[in-house]
């Protein structure tokens, strides 16, 4: 049992837990993602939900505990990795540990209490989200959605929360807890999450050829500690209908709850490890006389020597250039991250996970023809997920590590620029991302050369990986730099950082993300091999400079910002008044200039696009204005056909023309012929009977009335011609 000093510890670090701003990032965030649940159709999907009949509730307990284990696997355990895999190594930063084990706390009592602290805050966000799904699904008013909320059940949100929630707590809070203090590695903290996301999304969570046998089927459901493969297997892989998903509970068999028991045994495992690591380093190993007295004898005392002069040395002073400092600068940055064990570690899994959706199948598990234009496009979106979380985690560390070794009043004292220090570190970082991209490339060009089909060509990955994703990051990794000179604060950067890869992901997954806001590509690279990115090429230019823009706008804040003093909180307050704002908005005009012009470009374009409020608002007014009136209006039967279409592929253009035979085989005669017509045509012309013609413009719907009506039986011919644009983006 822990002692009242443990609990003291424990109640010290939450109350310094939960008044960190990675806490309430990670409350604000969930607040957010569970109110636009509430508001949309987030609910299993049951081929029983007719139209009109029952729908799927997404209170049920099924999809509140399917939302709770994606939620923890995969944005949940990259804050606890922080919260968790940091608290030990924070008080070795801060050098508290000499005074805390000078005093009788004991180290069981010590490691326990952080443990608990960072349990605890974490469990109290765990349940703000269920009272926070409770809240926003019940209580809040509902409008079309409201068919898709069922009656409250306590038990819908409580059982998932001890079944998967509060197991998988405990199994990601303590791995991350001993993983840091353990190695007392920052970085590495970061690996299981990473390493959980990529193994989840490659092999456990939806792989399930039709070859897996049962028996290995419930191995991978077992060693899926989340426990998601387990549920997509037992009930949601076969369609169960509509009432079930609703009204049934959720029965753990024996695989369940000895997976669940082995997430509590691994997770409390983990921190019984590290008290028992720390216990014996806090005593101080024992090394036999015998070994010492043979290492006094391998390197006996030095003979004492008088001290040469300062003059002997003939040092000379000079201020270094900008080259000679970005130069000094990375070598120093590599060497640190040749030896650092992160690089060996995150590379492997990131590798895992492009090899891994290399190989793709079709109908039947037929293998698909693989070409280097398709390998680089489909590689994008992993890539850049994976490579991004390691540009946050590397970046954020590189540029703490001054502060964290005591080592940055020497090297903020020099006389290196900052600009010069700030591009070596981010030129190192960026050199790890290249190392990657390069292993997939080799990989890519080994899959093509076993297929044998088609011949491997660099121009696609130049193009795809070297003009859009490079720029990618070079803009994230500016934007960490920035936000980490803005705060001064590693764990604020982590929250920044983490919140807004969420929130994209997020606005990606529901379809809201349009070119602007688009700043990392998800799933806009659409590549053939007949044309590359012809119908895009405008917006992804755009998208690209205003993301380089930014790039630069980032550099110049993280340059200005950069303190290599100690904060002076009189000269914050300053900041922070009106006038030195708009003087420092002033200052950055010239670089905001070329990311706002092209953003403003870009969002004109979606605006009028074919997706985009223009499109949607004719779209609505064609209804309005056309259904009401013309529904049951009989209309003629098309006859013949005469249709001549020119292709202009420079001018992104088709010109069509030609005419229709339209018979009158209704029973009574017509006088009025609606045609609707394409939004996007220009210089339309219209004929009817060989003559020129202007008919009724109804909004998007061209209404014909003939001088006399068309008799029954009776046939006329009407002539288009007209130029249609071919859409973009």
């Amino acid at each position: 049992m822990i002692s009242a000093r443990g609990w003291e510890v424990a109640w010290q670090d939450l109350r310094h837990n939960v008044a960190r701003p990675l806490f309430w990032m990670q409350v604000l965030l969930v607040g957010f993602f569970l109110f636009e649940l509430s508001r949309g159709h987030a609910s299993i999907g049951s081929g029983d939900a007719r139209v009109g009949g029952t729908k799927a509730w997404i209170d049920s307990e099924f999809a509140v505990a399917q939302l709770l284990i994606i939620m923890t696997s995969a944005i949940h355990v990259f804050f606890i990795s922080v919260g968790a895999g940091m608290t030990l190594i924070h008080d070795d930063e801060l050098k508290v540990g000499e005074i805390l084990h000078s005093t009788r706390l004991t180290p069981a009592e010590y490691v326990w209490g952080k443990f608990f602290a960072v349990l605890i805050s974490f469990a109290g966000v765990m349940l703000i989200q269920v009272l926070l799904q409770m809240f926003f699904n019940h209580v809040l008013p509902h409008g079309a959605n409201a068919e898709y909320i069922g009656p409250l059940s306590l038990s819908a949100y409580v059982r998932p929360l001890l079944i998967f929630g509060l197991p998988g707590l405990v199994l990601f809070t303590g791995c991350c807890f001993a993983i840091g203090g353990l190695t007392r590695q920052p970085v590495l903290v970061f690996a299981l999450p990473i390493a959980v996301l990529v193994l989840g999304l490659s092999l456990l969570w939806d792989w399930s050829p039709v070859w897996l046998s049962p028996g290995w089927n419930r191995i991978l459901q077992f060693v899926d500690l989340t426990g998601l493969r387990w549920m997509n297997e037992t009930y949601l892989k076969v369609d169960r209908g509509v009432a079930f998903y609703n009204h049934a509970h959720i029965l753990p068999d024996g695989l369940l709850i000895a997976q669940r028991s082995l997430a509590l045994v691994v997770g409390f495992g983990a921190v019984a490890l590290v008290q028992a690591r720390f216990t014996a380093r806090l005593k101080g190993a024992r090394v036999p006389l015998s070994v010492l007295a043979r290492a006094v004898a391998r390197h006996p005392a030095p003979i004492a020597a008088e001290p040469a002069s300062l003059a002997s040395l003939t040092m000379t002073s000079s201020t270094p250039g900008f080259i000679v400092g970005v130069r000094q600068v990375l070598a120093t940055e590599l060497r640190l991250l040749g030896r650092h064990p992160g690089l060996y570690l995150f590379v492997p899994l990131i590798l895992i996970q492009i090899f891994g959706g290399l190989v793709t199948t079709g109908a039947f598990d037929t293998p698909l023809l693989q070409t280097p234009g398709i390998l680089a496009s489909a590689n994008m979106n992993s890539l850049t997920l994976l490579i991004s979380m390691l540009i946050l985690f590397y970046t954020a560390e590189s540029l703490q590590r001054e502060r964290s070794t005591s080592m940055g009043a020497l090297v903020y004292s020099t006389p290196i620029r900052t600009a010069a220090l700030l591009t070596g570190k981010a030129l190192a970082n960026s050199l790890l991302g290249f190392v990657i991209v390069l292993a997939a490339l080799v990989g890519c060009a080994i899959l093509v050369a076993i297929q044998g089909k088609v011949a491997f060509s660099l121009t696609p990955f130049a193009i795809v990986w070297g003009l859009l994703l490079l720029p990618t990051f070079l803009v994230w990794t500016s934007f960490i730099a920035a936000v980490y000179a803005l705060t001064s604060n590693r764990y604020a950067t982590y929250a920044i950082g983490l919140g807004v890869m969420s929130l994209t992901g997020w606005l990606q997954l529901r379809g809201k993300m349009n070119w602007v806001g688009n700043w990392n590509l998800w799933s806009a690279t659409r590549w053939t091999d007949i044309a590359m990115f012809q119908l895009d090429s405008l917006p992804l230019l755009l998208n690209r400079l205003m993301v380089l823009g930014l790039t630069v706008l980032f550099i110049v804040i993280t340059v200005r910002a950069f303190e290599r003093r100690e904060r002076d909180a009189t000269r914050d307050v300053q900041r922070l008044q009106p006038g030195s704002i708009a003087r420092g908005l002033l200052n950055l005009a010239p670089w905001i200039a070329l990311p706002l012009a092209t953003g403003i470009a870009l969002a004109l374009q979606v605006t009028s696009g074919w997706e985009g409020p223009a499109m949607k608002k004719k779209a609505h007014d064609y209804w309005v204005k056309n259904v009401l009136t013309y529904r049951e209006v009989p209309v003629p039967s098309l006859g013949a056909v005469d249709v001549d279409l020119t292709l202009e592929p420079a001018k992104r253009e088709v010109k069509s023309r030609g005419t229709y035979l339209l018979v009158n085989r209704t029973d009574k005669p017509l006088r009025a012929i609606p045609l609707t017509i394409g939004f996007g045509w220009r210089g339309t012309k219209w004929t009817l009977d060989g003559h020129a013609f202007e008919p009724e413009h109804r909004a998007g719907l061209e209404v014909f009335h003939p001088k006399t009506a068309l008799a029954v039986g009776d046939s006329l011919r009407i002539g288009w011609d007209y130029t249609t644009a071919v859409p973009q983006g």
